[in-house]
């Protein structure tokens, strides 16, 4: 029997106490690991998703 599981991919998950502020800091987060990253700011905010509440984004790392 083979097993097939789906590769796991890595989260980064950023807090805020407004939305403003936890949009100021996945930025900052992007700016100081771009090269690291490997991707533009367009395709890393591809891969952060926004809360309902506005207040936290999960970032998922591409595999």
């Amino acid at each position: 029997m083979v097993s097939q599981t789906q590769p796991v991919s890595a989260e980064r998950i950023f807090h805020g106490h407004s939305r403003v502020r936890v949009k100021r800091e996945v930025l900052t987060y992007w700016h100081r690991n771009q090269n690291s990253l490997g991707m533009g700011l367009k395709e890393f905010l591809t891969h952060c998703r926004l809360s309902g509440d506005g207040r936290t984004v999960t970032f998922r790392v591409p595999n």
